[in-house]
């Protein structure tokens, strides 16, 4: 794999914190990921860059002061569309990214930038440790939109062995492979589900309770409390134009 082309003011793999939490999007999702960056600073969160894949969203995010750095410059302007052949090209990018911060003994928090920070995750990392790879809970399997990882020997080969198998034909999206080698390797790597109720994702937090009752049940016994999530995933649906009405929707929109 190539070294992190980086277009910043310091040397990111010798002056990062040994806890970094990382996103990566482009300029069709520039506000979103303002939001997402404005709520990191909300919870005094400073260890934090914000990969981007095009000169408009570097330029942009990097005169309002927020940490970017330019990954690659694929202009690619709606590829965030989820489903799209471009959203699966990006997503494997990710891997490749935490790969290589993990090798430079990095502990990565991934979050896409539709999650919504509520609370100082560098407490939760604390909380969490001697794990060595975290997920959020999406009810029917391991979310790659919220993972941590811890530098180890294991977690290494996950990202290396995630970015060797990408797919670009948007036949197979990260998410679904990433689940699959947990699968398949669990003697290996074992994975931390985050509790869904402190890290709910879009099922818990935004949608109408669900048909199936066992899914319904978590909903409901989730939204007795909401107040206690450390974050809010704007997932299981699709579309910006809809995450950001449910994010307005709760009053999570900060721009």
């Amino acid at each position: 794999m190539e070294d992190i082309a980086i277009k910043s003011n310091h040397n990111l793999l010798k002056t990062a914190p040994d806890l970094l939490f990382i996103s990566l999007s482009n300029y069709g999702y520039v506000e979103m990921t303002e939001n997402h960056l404005i709520s990191l600073k909300r919870n005094n969160i400073d260890n934090h860059i914000a990969f981007v894949l095009d000169e408009e969203s570097y330029e942009v995010l990097s005169n309002k002061g927020y940490n970017v750095s330019l990954y690659k410059n694929i202009n690619k302007i709606n590829s965030h569309e989820f489903g799209s052949v471009d959203f699966d090209e990006i997503t494997f990018i990710r891997w490749e990214i935490i790969s290589q911060l993990l090798r430079a003994d990095k502990t990565v928090w991934y979050l896409d930038i539709d999650v919504v920070v509520l609370d100082n995750l560098n407490k939760s990392v604390q909380e969490i440790k001697n794990k060595e790879f975290c997920a959020q809970n999406d009810i029917n399997m391991a979310c790659a939109g919220c993972m941590l990882f811890f530098p180890t020997v294991n977690t290494i080969t996950l990202t290396i062995i995630m970015y060797a198998n990408r797919n670009t034909e948007g036949i197979i999206n990260d998410q679904i492979l990433l689940n699959n080698i947990l699968h398949n390797n669990s003697d290996k790597l074992k994975l931390h589900i985050l509790d869904h109720n402190l890290f709910p994702n879009g099922l818990l937090y935004f949608s109408e309770l669900h048909e199936n009752p066992l899914w319904r049940n978590i909903q409901e016994i989730f939204r007795k409390n909401p107040s206690q999530a450390k974050l809010v995933h704007a997932n299981w649906m699709t579309g910006k134009d809809t995450k950001i009405k449910a994010l307005k929707d709760k009053n999570l929109w900060y721009i």
